[in-house]
């Protein structure tokens, strides 16, 4: 009886097991469908039969009207195939694979009728090997098979949360790519999942039990009711078959009673009883043999309840760790802990060795360790003197500044029981810094010279000893002492190029000490490549947003403009701002955020803008000086590079005003043989009378 025409869209039907959708043909032979164009099938023209079982035939096909470049796989029944009770049979596989969307399932494209009646089938075409073909093949290992069959775990899996069991898994529906990627195919007698389990019905009955018998699990062959467990028997005989090369059951003679005895009553040998080869026994031995023999256990519910619990265990395997196949057996479980932590464990008992052998080294490390502590609760005492003091500046009524806290501590600390070299110099060191960026600089180069004095004591290795000599170049260059600072910023850098130990922020430092240098001579090639290698260091090691990123990219702005390369200049001022206010939550009034303020109001004065450069750096010299004071030397210098741009822009008059503001300021702060004295001297020369233009 034909099948009638208004049939949902068909599936795949069962292939013998000595032929895959993809395998060629040996007659290569065309032939007219009944009733039907010859060669064509709807829009499909047939190219070459690929395929041929006892209900249908598969051949490899492509679209005649060029829609679809690919080739794909068109399944067809034999002639004689046309009853009722197997196009129902194709219209219930067609709803199964419709839900399987999955890269490890072949999908189905497209499906139809012939003009005379014949249901077809378009599949994905894949152009593999079945996957016992292609493991030995390519000769792969036992860790590379079980990758694979992982794969082909993960879609049997999707199929049963899709409630769809498969029932004829066996290598040949198991194709893998060139790229060694699995397919599954031929969900030809899969079958829906009602409660958990399937029974057969007439359709199975009137076309036979259409599955390889030597896959097929117990209840199969006993014609019980299936679970998602008769395809994990039929997935552990696959992988008993990839890991030994043969199948759990052999007869001497081929004997279909014979096969089902076996399966239903006789257990197989364990995998690694039946290979020749020595390392693959040893790899099967334990953990591979046990999980195996459970996935072939001949009661389903004595097996591993589901698909993923079989995956599960086999990746636990790969990860050395125990499986749940095996007893839970606390020696068994210290021998995989030995096993997954091989080098680990040698590397720990050689260590405990060493430690008993060496009870002296212990001893001295604890001492290091009492030292530390002692060290720790210094520091200590010292910030919490530090709070007492801001307290009791507080309970007089007299408003506390930071300024105030760090001049007393550093009065305090001379007094305080510090006895260790280094905690002395960490202290010293974090004091100065800190005067230093309140513009304190007499202050400052005392603590930053005491503890320059204590650094000596330490190997000239320590890191603390590095910050110590970069301090004391900052202290000269705030003093406008450059001379001093020329020969030892050179000698600084090779040391920490040396050693290698200094701080990533101190290694940044000295390169722009090595800028600031070459800026006062005047050498912007030296200025541009200290202030990159500066910046190279501080972003890579310390990131973008690091005070000494933001200082390098002032730095820089600096030399570009030296150099005349005024759009490096603004640019490179622009970065520095808008990085600086990230940095500092947007504080326009920053320290670092100004000083990259007054370097752009610079770079823009001298690209051709000098009247918004000034408004700029007058705007920023304002906040300085509500910052600082308005007698600090960052004015005075702010107030140098102020006169500079209005001499640019012939503002002759207030260039007089900032030269002679400036001037007072920096005498207090400066000796006149400064370097930064000079440089404001020339400029008054230029506007003195018969100096100017």
């Amino acid at each position: 009886m034909p099948c009638s025409p208004t049939l949902p869209d068909l599936l795949l039907c069962p292939l013998p097991a000595a032929h895959s959708l993809h395998a060629p043909a040996n007659d290569g032979t065309r032939r007219a469908l009944d009733g039907g164009p010859t060669g064509t099938v709807g829009p499909w023209r047939l190219i070459q039969k690929i395929g041929e079982g006892g209900m249908a035939e598969v051949w490899m096909a492509e679209r005649s009207d060029g829609l679809l470049v690919r080739p794909v796989a068109v399944k067809l029944p034999r002639k004689g195939w046309g009853n009722t009770l197997f196009c129902h049979r194709l219209a219930r596989e067609r709803d199964i694979l419709d839900t399987l969307h999955h890269p490890n399932i072949a999908r189905l494209l497209d499906a139809g009728m012939t003009s005379s009646g014949q249901p077809f089938l378009v599949l994905e075409y894949v152009a593999g090997k079945p996957i016992d073909l292609y493991c030995q093949a390519q000769k792969l290992s036992v860790h590379a098979r079980l990758e694979l069959f992982l794969q082909v775990t993960a879609a049997i899996a999707f199929a049963h949360h899709s409630l769809v069991l498969h029932r004829d898994l066996k290598p040949s529906n198991i194709l893998v790519t060139g790229e060694g990627a699995v397919r599954v195919l031929d969900f030809g007698i899969a079958k829906l999942l009602e409660l958990g389990r399937t029974e057969e019905t007439d359709l199975t009955l009137y076309t036979g039990h259409a599955l390889t018998l030597d896959y097929a699990s117990p209840e199969q062959i006993a014609g019980e009711p299936l679970t998602v467990s008769s395809d994990v028997y039929s997935l552990g005989v696959i992988l008993y078959e990839l890991l030994t090369r043969v199948r759990p059951y052999r007869l001497k003679r081929k004997s279909i009673v014979g096969l089902e005895e076996q399966i239903l009553e006789i257990e197989p040998p364990i995998p690694s009883k039946v290979t020749g080869d020595n390392e693959l026994r040893r790899t099967l031995r334990g953990d591979l043999d046990s999980i195996v023999m459970m996935a072939l256990r001949k009661r389903p519910q004595s097996r591993y309840l589901s698909v993923e619990s079989f995956a599960d265990d086999l990746q636990r395997y790969l990860q050395k760790r125990p499986v749940l196949a095996r007893p839970n057996r606390p020696s068994y479980r210290a021998s995989m802990f030995i096993r997954r932590h091989r080098l680990a464990f040698l590397n720990g008992t050689l260590l405990l060795l060493i430690v008993i052998a060496a009870s002296a080294i212990t001893a001295w490390q604890a001492r290091a360790a009492f030292a530390e502590k002692k060290q720790a609760e210094e520091a200590k005492a010292l910030i919490i003197s530090m709070l007492l003091d801001a307290h009791s500046y507080w309970g007089i009524g007299r408003p506390v500044s930071a300024l105030d806290i760090l001049r007393h501590t550093q009065h305090r600390l001379m007094t305080l029981p510090i006895s260790d070299v280094k905690t002395r110099v960490q202290v010293l060191d974090i004091l100065g810094a800190s005067l230093l960026s309140q513009e304190d600089i007499a202050d400052a180069g005392a603590a930053i010279g005491r503890a320059a004095q204590e650094a000596v004591k330490l190997p000239p290795s320590d890191p603390e000893r590095f910050r110590s000599r970069l301090l004391v170049n900052w202290v000269l260059l705030s003093r406008g002492q450059t001379n001093r600072v020329r020969g030892e910023a050179d000698h600084l850098l090779e040391d920490m190029r040396r050693f290698g130990s200094a701080f990533p922020e101190d290694f940044a430092g000295a390169w722009r000490i090595r800028s600031a240098v070459a800026i006062a001579d005047r050498d912007s090639g030296a200025a541009i490549a200290s202030a990159l290698a500066a910046r190279q260091i501080a972003e890579s090691r310390l990131g973008m947003h690091h005070n000494q990123s933001v200082l390098s990219l002032v730095d820089l702005c600096y030399a570009y403009d030296m150099a005349g390369r005024q759009d490096l200049a603004l640019k490179t001022g622009e970065l520095a701002v808008r990085r600086g206010l990230e940095t500092y939550a947007n504080r326009e009034t920053h320290p670092n955020v100004l000083k990259a303020r007054v370097a752009l109001a610079q770079a823009i004065a001298r690209s051709g803008q000098p009247a918004r450069g000034i408004q700029m750096a007058r705007a920023a010299i304002e906040d300085v000086s509500a910052l600082f004071g308005s007698s600090s030397a960052v004015v005075g210098l702010d107030l140098a590079t102020l006169a500079e741009m209005q001499m640019r822009d012939g503002q002759w008059l207030a260039a007089r005003q900032s030269i002679e503001r400036s001037q007072s300021i920096l005498a207090r702060h400066f000796r006149t043989d400064s370097p930064a004295y000079a440089s404001l001297a020339k400029l008054r020369s230029e506007i003195e009378p018969g100096g100017r233009p």
